[in-house]
Parts: C-alpha cells; sequence; structure tokens
C-alpha cells in the first residue's frame, strides 16, 4: 500500500515537472525574444538603440524630430530587406480636448496630463520622390527670394556690386548642389542589408508640433519600438 502510494506520489510529481517545465521555457524564449532597448550620450545627445538577436538599431534625433537618422547593423548570417516605408512614426497628444485646440502636446500640457491620459496620432512620412519634390518647391522659392534680396543689395551697378551678385549666385548653387547630395546620398530607401554591415539614413517627417516622438521600426520580423520623450518622462 504505501509503495503504491509512493509510486503514485512519485508519478504525480514527474506529471507536475513535465507541465511546467514547458512554462519556464517559455518564459526564457519569451525573454530571450524581446528586444533589449537603451540610450547613450554622443555629443551632448541622446541616441536611443535597440538590441534583437544579431541587429541593433539606433535612432538619433539631434537634427530635429522630424528627421531622425536611423541605422541599422546586421552582425548575423543572412542578409535581409529593409523598407523605410514600413516605420510608422506617431506622436502623444492630449485625448480630452478638441484637436484644433490640442492636437499636439507640448511640455506646458503634457505636465498636467502625463502620458497615461494621452493617446497618439499618426505621422506622415515622406518617402524619397515626395521629400526630394518637397525639398525642390521649396529652394525654389527660397531661390526667389534670395534673388530679389541680392538684386536690392548690389543694384548701384558697379563692378563691385556685379562681381559680390555673382559670388552670391554662385553660393547659392553651391548650397543647392550640397543639399541635393546630402539627400541623395542620405535619405532612407530600400536596402539589402547583408552580414557584418550596417547602413544609416534619415528620414522625413510632415511638420509636426510637440516635443515627442513614437517610432515603430520592423526590421526582419521584429518591430523595434522608440519612445523619443522629454526627458522626465524618459524610463
Amino acid at each position: 500500500m504505501n509503495m503504491n502510494l509512493s509510486m503514485k506520489k512519485h508519478f504525480l510529481l514527474l506529471l507536475l515537472i513535465a507541465m511546467i517545465t514547458p512554462l519556464f521555457a517559455m518564459a526564457a524564449s519569451n525573454n530571450e525574444d524581446s528586444v533589449k532597448y537603451g540610450s547613450f550620450v554622443r555629443n551632448d545627445q541622446t541616441i536611443y538603440y535597440g538590441l534583437f538577436h544579431n541587429i541593433s538599431v539606433t535612432v538619433d534625433t539631434s537634427n530635429g524630430l522630424d528627421v531622425p537618422i536611423i541605422s541599422i547593423a546586421n552582425n548575423g548570417t543572412s542578409e535581409f530587406l529593409f523598407n523605410p516605408r514600413s516605420i510608422r512614426a506617431s506622436v502623444y497628444h492630449v485625448s480630452n480636448l478638441p484637436k484644433e485646440f490640442a492636437h499636439y502636446i507640448n511640455n506646458f500640457i503634457l505636465d498636467r496630463a502625463g502620458l497615461s491620459q494621452l493617446d497618439k496620432d499618426s505621422l506622415i512620412i515622406y518617402n524619397y520622390n515626395e521629400y526630394t519634390k518637397k525639398r525642390s518647391r521649396s529652394t525654389y522659392w527660397a531661390d526667389m527670394l534670395s534673388d530679389a534680396i541680392i538684386g536690392l543689395a548690389y543694384s548701384d551697378g558697379s563692378d563691385a556690386s556685379k562681381l559680390l551678385q555673382y559670388k552670391a549666385h554662385e553660393d547659392m548653387e553651391d548650397a543647392k548642389v550640397q543639399e541635393d547630395k546630402r539627400i541623395e546620398e542620405g535619405y532612407w530607401r530600400s536596402n539589402t542589408i547583408f552580414p557584418g554591415t550596417s547602413h544609416q539614413g534619415f528620414i522625413a517627417i510632415k511638420k509636426f508640433k510637440g516635443d515627442n516622438l513614437v517610432l515603430d521600426i520592423p526590421v526582419d520580423g521584429t518591430v523595434f519600438h522608440f519612445e523619443i520623450l522629454p526627458e522626465k518622462y524618459r524610463k
């Protein structure tokens, strides 16, 4: 009788272990399969990063929340394609006020509402073609204004004025070439990222009012979630 009871207890213990072991394995797996986030400071600017297996993603907003610089490094053994059009951007805003009055937050509202009382609004991210067209339009009107100012500044007709006017136009053209080069070489477009390599670029978000930015960046099947918040709200 005692032996049968002992065997039953032993059987129940083995059954319990068999049931619990997968749960521990699942928990360990979930822990291993979660993105690890952190930040560091470079030249007085906070850089945010996410690490998942052999992929690292960093976000640098030192040039502005609307033009974040995103770097992706592949330290694995196989390549993957990254399409920046899959990125989603949003901003926290006040949910209990009409949008026309509080569509986006600022420090004043955030201090009184708190993150838990806020919703998120989706933001528009320009693709490469949209951004180049937008910049071309902006440059056109800036050039028109500059031409008018230069014409007024050097309008006495002297040789010195003509030389200065020519130099001013030359500087404008050089600046335009450099801006076109910056966009051509730096704006994120679809890229295959091979093992042992990394790629960096920036994206442009339609101007918004607010001092925070939320980015969801899908990379090789994993979504890297970044919340760029005022310092006092960072975890």
